[in-house]
């Protein structure tokens, strides 16, 4: 294992409206099961990097915010499986952003129930 990296500005983006692609899905357990999605390439970047996160609460009910935020993709039936990559993974998307002042800095937040795909 490397214990090498490579420090990096952190991203700032202006508040208000924002593009992007989502790069990633993962879960997490630690401290409630999450569903992290990220998205990169903001605002027509070359670069997949800097990334925003948005988590949601890894919760299967139809009305979860999970659930809908997945409809928002693709009609999802109950007692259906569905894998949530394929739903997302590489779909285009658009979301609103807010600034936050902590004791460690500023950082770019996403906003709630704000992503969306991005009608083409």
């Amino acid at each position: 294992m490397t214990t090498k990296i490579v420090p990096k500005e952190g991203l700032s983006l202006e508040e208000g409206k924002h593009q992007g692609v989502i790069v990633d899905v993962q879960t997490r357990d630690i401290p409630y099961e999450y569903v992290d999605f990220t998205i990169g390439y903001i605002d027509g970047r070359k670069e997949k990097e800097p990334i925003l996160r948005y988590g949601l609460p890894l919760n299967p009910s139809m009305n979860s915010k999970l659930m809908k935020f997945l409809s928002l993709f693709q009609r999802i039936e109950p007692e259906k499986e569905i894998d949530i990559e394929k739903i997302v993974l590489k779909k285009r998307v658009e979301f609103m952003t807010m600034n936050e002042d902590t004791d460690k800095g500023t950082f770019t937040r996403v906003i709630s129930d704000s992503v969306k795909p991005l009608k083409e």
